[in-house]
C-alpha cells in the first residue's frame, strides 16, 4: 500500500512491476487528482503552456496494465504500528504486508497573510489553477518568498506581463541552498526582467489604500499588489503518522534502502530523511530526482524481499535540482562544499564545490551539457583538475 500520489509513487508502481512483483498494489491519493508531476506547475501550467492533462503520471489506461487500485480523494490518516493496517479518510482500512509513505510535502503557510484575500500558494494542481487565472486579470503581483518557487512564480509573471515585486527576508535569493553570494549571483538575471527585487525585509502588514491593497514592508515602504503568492518553502507531510512507530524527525528517519525504525514501514521522496551512500549526507531532499531515485532503491528492496531482485540497493545517487527562470535555466548536481570556484560562462556563472581534495558539487546556470557530464565525474574521480578541464 502507497499512502501519497507524486511522483514518488508513481515511479515506484513502474519499478516495481518491471521487476516483476505482482502484489496488489493500492496507492491513496488524497488530492482529487491522480498523480501528476509538480515541477511544471510553477511555470509551464501557470503560464498556460502546458496542459493539466499533460502532467499525469499515471493514466487510466496506465493503471489498468500496471493492475493498480488507485484511490482518488481519500488521504491515510494513520498506521496501527502492529498491523500494519491503514485508516483512510473514506471510512475503510487497508490490511499490508508493506506500507509506504509517500505523502510529500504541504506549502508552509503564513497564518497573518491567510486572512487575506487573493493570496495564494503554489503547491497543488489546485493551486496552480486558481493562481494562473488571477494572474490574467492583475496587473501587479507581490511575490513573498525568494526560493526557487518564488523565483519561478516571478518569472512566469513577469512574462505573463504582470508588474512583479519580489520580497525576501534573507540577505539573497535562493540563500537557504546557495547562501548570499551565490543567490545574488544566480538570480542577477531577473533584475533587467523587470522585477523589483527586495532583500533583507519583509511584509509586516497588509492595509487597504485608494481601494488597492498595499503591503508594509519593514522600513515601511509600500507595495501596491492585485496578488500576493508567498512562496517561503515546505513542511512534511508527517502529523498522520502520531502514533505510527516511525521515527520522526524533520521528515520519516529512513536508513538509506528506505526502511523506516518500524520493520515494513517505508518512505520516500519530500516526506522522508535518508543517508546518501555517496554523499554522507542525512538529508531531506526537496527534489524531484531524489524522489524518482528513492522510489527506484525502494521498489528495488520490496522486489528482493519478496525474492524477486538480486541484492539489496542503497540511495548512492548524486543529488541533483534544477529551477528554469528568466529564460535561463540553473542546475545544482552534488553538495555544495567550503572550497569553491566561479567562473562566468557564456551562458551564465559556473561555480564547483568541494573540498581541497575533491570536487563535490557543480553549479551552473545556461550550461546543460555540462552539467550531464560534471555529473559522471563528480560521482568517480571528481578531481579538481578534470573538472577544471572540462569548464575551460
Amino acid at each position: 500500500m502507497i499512502a501519497g500520489g507524486g511522483i514518488a509513487a508513481a515511479t515506484l508502481v513502474r519499478a516495481l512491476r518491471m521487476l516483476g512483483d505482482q502484489r496488489e498494489i493500492t496507492v491513496l491519493c488524497a488530492e482529487a487528482h491522480p498523480p501528476y508531476d509538480r515541477p511544471p506547475l510553477s511555470k509551464e501550467v501557470l503560464a498556460g503552456s502546458m496542459t493539466e492533462a499533460a502532467t499525469e503520471l499515471l493514466t487510466q489506461s496506465d493503471l489498468e496494465s500496471l493492475a493498480v487500485d488507485l484511490r482518488v480523494g481519500v488521504a491515510a490518516l494513520s498506521i496501527d504500528p502492529d498491523t500494519l493496517r491503514v485508516q483512510c479518510s473514506d471510512g475503510t482500512a487497508l490490511e499490508a504486508l508493506d506500507v509506504v509513505i509517500a505523502t510529500g510535502a504541504r506549502a508552509r503557510r503564513v497564518a497573518d497573510y491567510d486572512v487575506e484575500d487573493s493570496v495564494y500558494y503554489v503547491r497543488t494542481l489546485d493551486d496552480a489553477r486558481a493562481l494562473s487565472d488571477a494572474l490574467r486579470v492583475a496587473p501587479s503581483v507581490l511575490v513573498v518568498g525568494a526560493g526557487f518557487i518564488g523565483m519561478e512564480v516571478a518569472s512566469t509573471a513577469r512574462h505573463l506581463g504582470c508588474d512583479v515585486t519580489v520580497v525576501e527576508f534573507a540577505e539573497a535569493p535562493m540563500m537557504r541552498l546557495l547562501g548570499a553570494e551565490l543567490g545574488a549571483l544566480v538570480s542577477s538575471p531577473a533584475i533587467p526582467h523587470g522585477v523589483d527585487l527586495r532583500c533583507s525585509t519583509s511584509v509586516v502588514e497588509f492595509v487597504v489604500d485608494g481601494g488597492h491593497r498595499v503591503a508594509v514592508l519593514q522600513d515601511q515602504s509600500r507595495i501596491q499588489a492585485d496578488v500576493v503568492v508567498v512562496g517561503v518553502g515546505v513542511e512534511p507531510e508527517v502529523e498522520w503518522l502520531a502514533g505510527a512507530g516511525v521515527e520522526v524527525d524533520n521528515g520519516v528517519v529512513c536508513d538509506a534502502g528506505g526502511r523506516t525504525s518500524r520493520g515494513g514501514v517505508w518512505a520516500m521522496g519530500d516526506v522522508s530523511r535518508w543517508p546518501n551512500a555517496l554523499t554522507g549526507q542525512h538529508v531531506r531532499m526537496e527534489a524531484w530526482q531524489a524522489a524518482l531515485d528513492q522510489a527506484q532503491v525502494v521498489a528495488a528492496n520490496l522486489a528482493h524481499g519478496r525474492g524477486v531482485g538480486d541484492h539489496d540497493v542503497v540511495w548512492n545517487t548524486l543529488p541533483y535540482f534544477w529551477s528554469d527562470q528568466f529564460g535561463a535555466t540553473i542546475q545544482l548536481v552534488g553538495v555544495t562544499g567550503d572550497t569553491r570556484e566561479v567562473w562566468e560562462g557564456e551562458g551564465g556563472p559556473i561555480v564547483a564545490f568541494g573540498t581541497p581534495d575533491r570536487v563535490t558539487g557543480l553549479l551552473a546556470v545556461g550550461h546543460s551539457r555540462l552539467i550531464s557530464k560534471a555529473r559522471r565525474l563528480i560521482s568517480s574521480s571528481g578531481s579538481w583538475e578534470e573538472v577544471r578541464a572540462l569548464i575551460v
